[in-house]
Order: structure tokens, then C-alpha cells, then sequence
């Protein structure tokens, strides 16, 4: 079985592709051309609810910027004759842009019974198979009225568009669909029939961990097919060290000690990193290390650098990492305090000349957690969608920050004090989606209860909320929250009893985590 066409609309770059394949392919382009997108885009129409590291919905970013320009434009264009209803709800409909990923598939022999419910038509005395996916309105109406308000409210150009861009055209009120070629329905026991492997798009530093074995063949192709003048024009641009990053829960670490004792193609030296180092720590592990591979690489004179990262403290008692803190440098990385957060976030925008107000500062901390590629990738969104306004305010804060774990967390404290078990439910099947563990999720929600109960019994003792949060050591604007919730500190206690109690049955394993969580929010 194999794919033989595919069409594209209006996804990330690639407004328009359309393009026949033959038995091999080899997509080649610059980095940002599409290369990635257009693999991610043949996955789309193959995606079951299995799937959950990959979202079938997509978001405002995904849909072109070009396509997106033009719909801008006619909205701008045409914002009188919406206002005053000189256009149909038909005739706006047509200027929505739709993103659509069409495959098209060849199977032979026993290959047409899996794909049998995908045929929509013969051509040539073949059979031809199709799959097609699409991100369209679900409710046009709903962006119609809204488009509507907003051309009501504010005649709309090139100078305020950034403002209410994401207004005029809402994803909220879109939805995916997954059908044959011919508009068909599929069911799902024919969807989850369909597996792939997903392989990372090959850059500048060919990547050799688990999930991306294409590399060692293309180094291999580099090898035989290169010149000596051609070799050594690429040791000269990559003159820097060759990064290669391993992840301990998946590889053994002879794997990577074996790419550090031997000699990069591309650059002088190498730098591995060793991610989710467990074996150095208490935790377990499903993976058995060979750590002694480590200690030759230790009494090795290689130049490559290898370093080992872990997210809580060594285990000092094991020789391995007393010999790593004799022959090798130890840094400990704390998490920044609140009000080094702060100054992170200001710095940076400063950089790029923005500033950010308090209580956008505030909010931005408390919807997202303490790490900063995250808090960087949400201040690089927000510095794209403020453009040139230089300052980001509380609305810009609500519009475009992602929802984080955090924000979450105390929205379900609110509706656990409120006894509003619906929304409790709600909002931790969100969690759930989120990949959060329930372990994780009782450890956060009794931190939270823990400083509820220290905020209400300091602020009985006539402790200000600038002297709670200097006396805690946490943002103020935590105490704030903390001070608000509408339970008091025994209450607060209860909350902590139930939640150990549910900790200890589960780690016992007396009970089920998820049924255990449930029962804990049922009983609230």
C-alpha cells in the first residue's frame, strides 16, 4: 500500500500542494520551506482519538497567513455591506478560509479489504482509494454575528487589524472532519486500521536518537557521496559542536557514551546531552543502563562533552555519581523564585523593547508553570500578535496566553470549594487530556490547599498581603488568589486529609487512580 496523491490547503506555509508521488520520495528544501509541514499534513486525515499527543483540531496558527491575509481584506473590504446586511450568511461563508489535507492511496491484493471503505470511484479499471480532511466552520452563523459586532463597533483597517484579527476569524467555532474523497462517511474501525511513523524532519545536527533512524543512513549517503573538497567546505560551517540529544527513558545510555567516543562528521567535537538521567537519582527506571560505559568515557581523553540532566536530587550513596562529582563539574539549577520570574519575563521583553503592566505580569505568572522555554515560547506568541503596541496588557494576557496547568488547577480548587462537582469533573478530564498524572495533580492541589490554609490563618494574625507573600516566599499575587478562595482554614485541612488519604490508597494500589480521583471529587 502506498500514497500516491496528495492535496493541500491552506495548512501552516502550504496553501496550495498538489502533487503526485511515486515509489520514493524525497522532499528537499530550505529550513521553513514546509518540508515538516507537509508530512504533518499527510498524518492529519489518519488521526484517531489514540492519538493523543497530536491534536485533530486545529488552531488560528495553523491555518495560512496568506489565505488568512486575503480574508482579512475582503473583510475590510466589504465591512460596510456586513454592517448594514447587504451581504447573505451564503455569501460570507464563501470568504472563510478552510484547511483541507486530501491523500489519495493505491492498495493491490489482500491491501483492498482494509481499504475497501475508502473507494470512491474507478478510473481506468482501478480502483481508487481517498481519504480526506478538513478544518471548516461548524458554525458560520455564530462568526457571521460576531464578525458583525465587531465591523459595528469599529470601522476596521490595517492599523487596529492586529487587534481583533483573532475576533473576525474565531477557530472556537470551528470543527475537523475525516471522510472519503467523494464526502462519504468513515467509520472508526476503519480510521484506526492506519498506523505511521512519525520521523522528525533532518537538520543541520542529524539526530540519532530512537525515533529518527534516517539519520545514520543519510550520514552514511554523506559519506560515500561527498568529495574531500565538498567535506571539508561542510567541516568549516560546522565548525561549532554537532548538539545530539538522547532521552534516558527510551535509550540506553551505552548508546549515546558510544556517539561521544566517536568522531563527528560535520563539526570538531560533540555535544550529547543525556535527558531524564534517572539511573543518577532514587527513581526507577524500565530501562537497564550499562553505567559502566560511563565510567570509560570518564578515563577517555576525547574533547566531545557529555552532559547528564536530572529533574530532582543525585542518589550520592551510588559510586557512579560519586565518581561523576570527582572527575566531572556538578550544577544545580533551582527553580526561580517568584520575583526572579519577574525580572526574567521583564528583561526579556525588553530586549524586543516591549513592556508588560502588573497585572498582566501577575496573570501571565499564574497561568503558566515555572518553566521558562514555555513562558519564552508565550512571550514570543505575544510579542508576534502585540506588533508594534509595545505594551501587553490584562485583555492581551486572557486572549493570547495558552491555557497551562496552573490556571486550571485553581479554577478547579474554585469549583471544589464551590461544590460545583460538574465543573470540577470537567475541568480535571481536561487535565487528564492535558497528559497531567493524578499523582502530579494531588501534589499540586495540596500545595494550593497548604497555602490557602497559610494565607487565612497569617492574615487572622494581621499579617498584610505583602508580608504573607515575603513571609511564604511567593508571588503576592498567589496570596491574593489564596486569600480569596471562599473556604476557611479548617476546611482547607479537610481538603489536605482527603487528598493524603487518596495519595496513600493509591501508591498502596488499593485503589485505581482515576476511579480514586473521581471518588475524591464526588465526595467534595
Amino acid at each position: 500500500m502506498k500514497i500516491t496523491h496528495v492535496k493541500v490547503c491552506n495548512y501552516r506555509n502550504l496553501r496550495n500542494i498538489d502533487i503526485g508521488l511515486a515509489e520514493t520520495v524525497a522532499i528537499i528544501g530550505e529550513n521553513n520551506s514546509g518540508k515538516s509541514n507537509f508530512l504533518k499534513a499527510i498524518t492529519l486525515p489518519f488521526l484517531t482519538d489514540d492519538n493523543i499527543h497530536i491534536s485533530k483540531k486545529l488552531s488560528w496558527s495553523d491555518i495560512n497567513n496568506e489565505t488568512k491575509k486575503c480574508y482579512y481584506n475582503k473583510i475590510i473590504e466589504n465591512q460596510n455591506k456586513i454592517k448594514n446586511d447587504e451581504i447573505t450568511i451564503e455569501q460570507f461563508v464563501e470568504l472563510l478560509p478552510i484547511v483541507s489535507v486530501e491523500v489519495n492511496i493505491q492498495a493491490s491484493g489482500a491491501e483492498e479489504y482494509y481499504v475497501k471503505d475508502l473507494s470512491y470511484e474507478i478510473r481506468d479499471g482501478k480502483i481508487q482509494y481517498g481519504i480526506k480532511y478538513e478544518f471548516a466552520p461548524k458554525s458560520c452563523e455564530d462568526i457571521f454575528r460576531m464578525v458583525k459586532e465587531i465591523v459595528s463597533e469599529n470601522e476596521i483597517n490595517d492599523a487596529n487589524l492586529n487587534e481583533v484579527k483573532m475576533n473576525l476569524l474565531p477557530v472556537e467555532y470551528y470543527n475537523y472532519s475525516v471522510k472519503v474523497s467523494d464526502g462519504s462517511n468513515i467509520s472508526y474501525d476503519t480510521l484506526k486500521q492506519f498506523k505511521y511513523e512519525a520521523l522528525e524532519a533532518e537538520r543541520d545536527d542529524f539526530s540519532r536518537t530512537k525515533n529518527q533512524l534516517g539519520s545514520k543512513f543519510l550520514v552514511d549517503l554523506l559519506k560515500d557521496g561527498l568529495s574531500d573538497q565538498d567535506k571539508l567546505k561542510i567541516e568549516k560551517e560546522y565548525s561549532d559542536y554537532e548538539k545530539v540529544c538522547y532521552d534516558m527513558l527510551e535509550v540506553n545510555v551505552e548508546n549515546a557514551i558510544y556517539d561521544a567516543l566517536t568522531i563527528s562528521l560535520f563539526s570538531s567535537n560533540k555535544l550529547i546531552i543525556c535527558n531524564n538521567s534517572v539511573f543518577l537519582t532514587t527513581q526507577k527506571c524500565e530501562i537497564e543502563h550499562n553505567t559502566d560505559s560511563i565510567l570509560k568515557y570518564l578515563s577517555s581523553n576525547t574533547d566531545n562533552i557529555l552532559i547528564f540532566t536530572v529533574n530532582t536530587a543525585l542518589d550520592k550513596r551510588k559510586k557512579l555519581v560519586k565518581e561523576l562529582e570527582n572527575k566531572s563539574e556538578v550544577k544545580v539549577f533551582n527553580k526561580l523564585k517568584d520575583y526572579e520570574l519577574s525580572k526574567f519575563i521583564k528583561d526579556y521583553l525588553k530586549k524586543f523593547s516591549f513592556n508588560i503592566d502588573n497585572d498582566a505580569l501577575n496573570l501571565f505568572i499564574n497561568k503558566l508553570n515555572d518553566d521558562l522555554y514555555v513562558i519564552t515560547s508565550e512571550l514570543d506568541k505575544m510579542i508576534l500578535y502585540k506588533d508594534n503596541k509595545k505594551t501587553i496588557n490584562l485583555d492581551d494576557v486572557r486572549l493570547v496566553t495558552s491555557k497551562i496547568i496552573n490556571s486550571d488547577i485553581f479554577d478547579l480548587i474554585d469549583a471544589i470549594t464551590k461544590k460545583n462537582i460538574n465543573e470540577a469533573l470537567a475541568l480535571y478530564d481536561d487535565l487528564v487530556l492535558m497528559q497531567e498524572e493524578e499523582i502530579k495533580l494531588i501534589v499540586i492541589l495540596a500545595n494550593q490547599f497548604r497555602l490557602i490554609y497559610q494565607v487565612k490563618e497569617m492574615y487572622k494574625m494581621g499579617y498584610s498581603e505583602l508580608d504573607i507573600a515575603n513571609s511564604l516566599d511567593v508571588h503576592p499575587y498567589r496570596v491574593k488568589l489564596a486569600k480569596n478562595i471562599d473556604i476557611s482554614s479548617n476546611d482547607a485541612i479537610k481538603y489536605l486529609r482527603k487528598l493524603a488519604n487518596l495519595d496513600e490508597l493509591i501508591k498502596t494500589g488499593k485503589i485505581d487512580k482515576k476511579e480514586g480521583f473521581y471518588k475524591f471529587m464526588l465526595s467534595i
